[in-house]
C-alpha cells in the first residue's frame, strides 16, 4: 500500500472517529422525589421546580402525582435545587442535590400544612437586568407527547404588571418576550392534568421544560384551583344606551 493511500486511510479513520464521538448522545440522569405529609399521606399536585446550581437559564417543572411522586429525566451531571410548593402547604427547598451518571438521585420531602399566605420567593434577579424571553415546552410526563393548547400564564409577583397569557402551539412549545426581569408566578394548565403553579425568578433569557402529570380521579383541588377564571372589570355604565 502506497504512503498516499495509507495517509488517506488515516484521515478517513480520524474523521469517522470524530463523527462517532460527536454523535454520541449526552449522558443524562433521572431525579426522582416523593412528597408526603406523613408516612401514609402523599402530597398530590405540589409544583416542583428543579434548577441546576451553575447552569443558568434553564428550569424543569412538574408536579407530584397520585402517590406524591415526581420524576424528571434528561438532567446533566451537577448539583441541583428542588423547590416544592402547594396551596395550603409550607414551601420546601432542597439544595445540593447531586446527579452523577448513571446513578439517579432520590429526594424525600415532608411538607406541612399552613393556613398563612405563602412567603414571597426571594430573587437574585436585578431590577436593571432589562427585558428577557421565556421559552418552553409542555409535554405529558407519562406519555412523553407534546401537549397542544396548554395554557401558560405569567403574573408579576408584586402585581405591578398585567398578567401575560398564551397557549402552547401545535408542537407544545411557547415563547413570551419582553418580560421585565424579576419574580414571576408561572401557571401551566391543561384539562385532565395537574396544573403547575410555581414562583420563578427570571434574570436572563430562560428555557423551561414543563412535564404535566395526569390528574388522578381521587385528587382534591385546592381552593385556588376552584376559583373562577378572571374576568375583565367593565367600567360603570358600559354598554348602556
Amino acid at each position: 500500500m502506497s504512503r498516499s493511500i495509507q495517509s488517506l486511510c488515516v484521515v478517513v479513520t480520524a474523521l469517522l472517529l470524530a463523527a462517532a464521538v460527536h454523535a454520541t448522545p449526552q449522558k443524562t440522569s433521572r431525579l426522582q422525589g416523593t412528597a408526603k405529609v406523613d408516612r401514609r399521606t402523599p402530597v398530590i399536585g405540589a409544583s416542583v421546580v428543579v434548577a441546576h446550581a451553575t447552569e443558568d437559564g434553564r428550569l424543569h417543572l412538574t408536579t407530584t402525582g397520585e402517590r406524591g411522586v415526581f420524576e424528571i429525566d434528561g438532567l446533566v451531571d451537577g448539583d441541583y435545587s428542588v423547590r416544592l410548593t402547594r396551596e395550603g402547604m409550607l414551601p420546601m427547598l432542597k439544595e445540593g442535590v447531586t446527579l452523577r451518571f448513571p446513578f439517579r438521585a432520590v429526594v424525600e420531602v415532608t411538607m406541612q400544612a399552613s393556613s398563612a399566605a405563602p412567603a414571597a420567593h426571594t430573587s437574585s434577579a436585578r431590577a436593571d437586568a432589562g427585558v428577557i424571553v421565556l421559552r418552553g415546552s409542555v409535554t405529558s410526563a407519562t406519555e412523553g407527547a407534546e401537549l397542544v393548547d396548554a395554557r401558560i400564564k405569567l403574573t408579576r409577583a408584586d402585581g405591578s404588571l398585567d398578567p401575560r397569557t398564551i397557549l402552547a402551539g401545535d408542537d407544545g412549545t411557547f415563547e413570551v418576550g419582553d418580560l421585565p426581569a424579576g419574580d414571576w408566578r408561572l401557571v401551566v394548565e391543561r384539562v385532565g392534568y395537574l396544573a403547575v403553579r410555581a414562583p420563578v425568578s427570571l434574570s436572563e433569557d430562560t428555557d423551561v421544560r414543563v412535564l404535566l402529570v395526569q390528574q388522578p380521579t381521587s385528587y382534591e383541588p385546592s381552593p385556588l384551583e376552584l376559583m373562577p377564571p378572571e374576568q375583565p372589570i367593565l367600567p360603570e355604565g358600559f354598554g348602556e344606551i
